[in-house]
């Protein structure tokens, strides 16, 4: 197996991201559709990048490896020590690499939570379907209940999927509460209300709003941008 270890480096205070990957150009594109509509899921380089804007950050190849999967995951290790990435004054990484969760196999599963696939890895099931894994890894990691219209789950976990995950998803009335509990106002979705309060955000993707409200109605997050969230039923 060939692989890149890379890395995104900001220009202005030199801190750097280091990941992996088999397939170096399709992952740099994803990463940067992701940080320009506000959807990565490293929520300090996307704070980043929306602080300084994209001029400020380069992609760089910092070694190829050929060799067994676990010869890939010690690389990217051994640059993240090296480079100290996990450290927030020097880097991006909220972890020290070699994620097994990118090796994990997962299922997919229709929103009535009827079996469809299952995928050797996260990004197999993307670069199949043609879409972003960032979504994916959300949705099994719980962040959010569907990517891409299907429910997810690692194929080694306990976690059951929902039967009727229709009844829940973006489509449900969304009632905006202060954090005393007094009704603000109601939406349409959770999409409508985004747009009504993306002015008051950093994010340049009101679908990025709209993701942090769902996860208050799912009891995710406590709050966001000083409101309570919920479904009305």
């Amino acid at each position: 197996m060939a692989g890149i270890v890379y890395c995104i480096k900001q220009t202005s205070t030199n801190k750097i991201y280091v990941g992996l990957t088999t397939d170096y150009v399709r992952r740099r594109n994803e990463h940067i559709y992701e940080l320009r509509h506000g959807r990565h899921c490293n929520q300090h380089l996307q704070s980043a990048w929306n602080k300084y804007g994209e001029l400020d950050f380069t992609f760089e190849i910092l070694q190829e490896v050929v060799g067994t999967q676990e010869e890939l995951k010690q690389a990217e290790i051994r640059l993240i020590d090296k480079l100290g990435t996990v450290d927030t004054s020097k880097g991006f990484n909220i972890s020290k690499g070699g994620d097994t969760a990118k090796w994990r196999a997962v299922k997919q599963y229709t929103k009535q939570g009827v079996f469809v696939k299952e995928y050797a890895t996260m990004s197999l099931a993307a670069a199949e379907l043609g879409k972003l894994s960032t979504p994916i890894w959300k949705a099994l990691n719980e962040k959010i209940p569907t990517a891409h219209g299907y429910q997810w789950r690692y194929s080694d976990s306990m976690s059951e999927v929902r039967q009727s995950i229709a009844n829940h998803d973006a489509r449900g009335i969304v009632q905006q509460f202060n954090k005393e509990g007094a009704l603000l106002a109601e939406f349409e979705n959770a999409m409508v209300a985004a747009k009504h309060i993306q002015h008051l955000t950093a994010c340049t993707s009101y679908k990025s709003v709209a993701i942090n409200i769902r996860k208050v109605c799912y009891h995710k997050m406590k709050h966001y941008q000083e409101f309570i969230w919920k479904f009305k039923n």
